[in-house]
């Protein structure tokens, strides 16, 4: 299209591909302005407990976007948390970004808060740390910190880079100390702080380089 003439920058009819353009530099082809990309943006949004992490459930159940208003509808999750699990989901217009945030090369760590039936050995607890195989299957190591326990409860402080598929609750149920309560409460350098269920609010970008 350069070399047919029809791509322009501002009023310019360019004939090399090699030239350089600005972010604020307005594209033209066939004299149709294109759309400028709209910055990047993210947002800390703090999840109930009963809500699904998708656009439409086939089978009807309420979502997060009806929770949220109209104008962050178009807006993409950074990974899923359950039905059954509260806490910090990150929500951003860039699929790329959230890409970047959810690849566990990029080591960005997610925090939970757990209340498990029960409590787990000194065993247990050894094998959670160092990665535990379930169904030849290979958890990457936790890290675990026990913030309470007794002889039917505990709570637990849970931090992991992959974040699999119903990851914690697998694995308690494996040990069998099921999880009764879940909550993410930070993901990478983004904390739930202050806020309430189904609160949210702008966070700052420049705390990821990507």
């Amino acid at each position: 299209m350069i070399f047919q003439g029809k791509v322009k920058v501002g009023n310019t009819i360019i004939s090399n591909p090699a030239i350089k353009i600005n972010e604020n530099s307005e594209i033209k082809i066939n004299d149709v302005l294109i759309p400028k990309k709209d910055p990047s943006v993210i947002f800390i949004y703090y999840k109930p407990i009963g809500l699904i992490v998708t656009k439409s459930d086939e089978k009807s159940r309420p979502t997060i976007y009806e929770d949220l208003p109209k104008e962050m509808r178009n807006l993409i999750s950074v990974g899923r948390l359950d039905k059954n699990t509260s806490g910090l989901l990150l929500l951003t217009n860039d699929g790329h970004l959230a890409r970047f945030l959810e690849l566990p090369k990029n080591r960005f760590e997610r925090k939970y808060k757990v209340k498990i039936r029960s409590k787990l050995s000194r065993f247990q607890l050894k094998r959670i740390k160092e990665g535990v195989i379930i169904n030849r299957f290979k958890y990457q190591p936790i890290k675990i910190r026990i913030l309470s326990k007794s002889s039917k409860f505990s709570n637990l402080e849970l931090s992991l880079i992959e974040g699999k598929n119903r990851e914690i609750r697998r694995i308690m149920e494996y040990f069998e100390t099921p999880v009764i309560e879940l909550k993410r409460i930070s993901y990478g350098p983004y904390g739930l702080n202050e806020l309430k269920p189904s609160e949210f609010h702008k966070a700052n970008l420049d705390y990821i380089d990507y």
